[in-house]
């Protein structure tokens, strides 16, 4: 689906003031790109989708976001071998992003009107790099987001996901790509298999710092709570609630996992 898509109706975002490191490195990379390529990861529960979904809003912002495509689990289940729309989707975005894009897109799915059952290579080839290739204007890059990728179904085809847009290299393609996923075994053995100049990678770990971030969610979510109820309610003879003790508890618990923390205020 979409960054902005009704079938992602109010999706997770950062909570304002979090993130903030990653969010610069990711803004930094696009300005000075020292790879085609970054690879955002991290176990389940980190973020992962919640900043990748703040990105692509800030790309669309400052106009450099080309296309978005947000797995979901079970979304390919009902496709051809489970293989997911992905580079249709991502084609059909990028023409509003790139004049005369469209002209070459067009004509090529007049060429072969069964493209769409094709091979995911295929359909990289045929509707994203074939019509690039003939465009004559040079272009500013764009962003292109896949979020989830673990969450399509098939290690294999997650796999060769990865290995067809790392083999983009090769061409003269405006094009950046950020890829989010769990490190499942298969697109790790994949990133490490293809040879690619460079690749940028940005793990959500302990580097940024994420004590930091949840503290301060769960600081100003408690905050909220206690607002909303007054100071007549019955945590006026409690207050200051919770004790800054029992905020360090709850952040040691959630180690580095916004989830745990985003499940304690909604319950």
């Amino acid at each position: 689906a979409f960054h902005d898509s009704d079938a992602r109706r109010d999706p997770s975002r950062c909570y304002p003031g979090t993130r903030e490191t990653a969010l610069k490195t990711m803004s930094s990379w696009v300005r000075n790109p020292a790879s085609r390529y970054l690879w955002l990861y991290g176990p389940a529960g980190t973020g992962k989708s919640a900043i990748a979904q703040t990105f692509a809003e800030q790309c669309h912002q400052d106009g450099t976001l080309g296309a978005t495509y947000f797995f979901t689990k079970g979304s390919t289940s009902g496709s051809p071998r489970g293989t997911p729309p992905l580079f249709s989707t991502l084609a059909y975005q990028l023409m509003s992003m790139f004049p005369g894009l469209d002209t070459h897109l067009l004509a090529a799915i007049h060429a072969d009107q069964t493209i769409f059952e094709r091979s995911l290579g295929a359909q990289l080839d045929k509707l994203i790099v074939q019509p690039f290739l003939k465009l004559t204007d040079e272009s500013a890059s764009a962003v292109v987001i896949i979020d989830g990728l673990d969450e399509c179904d098939g290690d294999s085809i997650q796999g060769e996901i990865v290995r067809l847009i790392l083999g983009l290299e090769q061409y003269p393609l405006p094009l950046l790509f950020l890829i989010s996923s769990r490190p499942e075994s298969m697109i790790r053995r994949a990133f490490k298999s293809c040879v690619c100049s460079s690749l940028v990678h940005l793990p959500l770990d302990k580097t940024l710092h994420p004590d930091h971030d949840i503290r301060h969610f769960l600081h100003n979510e408690f905050e909220r709570i206690c607002m909303e109820m007054g100071h007549h309610g019955p945590l006026a003879s409690q207050l200051p609630w919770p004790s800054a003790e029992n905020i360090e508890k709850l952040v040691l618990k959630s180690s580095g996992h916004f989830i745990y923390a985003v499940t304690v205020i909604r319950f």
